[in-house]
């Protein structure tokens, strides 16, 4: 996975808000729907974890 930027999480907030009244017609459209959300709660994730490691590298330097 790539760098990930805060700039990017908004993107990807954005567009589930947008996609808000987002209807599903059938099974097939709920499956996709689902893989939509979990990429994006990957990319979210992978950016605070990134956060950490920054945080907590940055501490070990610090003491």
């Amino acid at each position: 996975m790539g760098r990930i930027t805060i700039d990017e999480i908004y993107v990807c907030l954005k567009e589930l808000e947008q996609d808000s009244n987002r209807l599903v017609r059938n099974a097939y459209e709920l499956e996709q729907m689902e893989q939509e959300i979990l990429g994006y709660t990957k990319r979210i994730s992978a950016l605070l974890l990134k956060k950490i490691q920054v945080s907590v590298n940055f501490r070990d330097q610090v003491d």
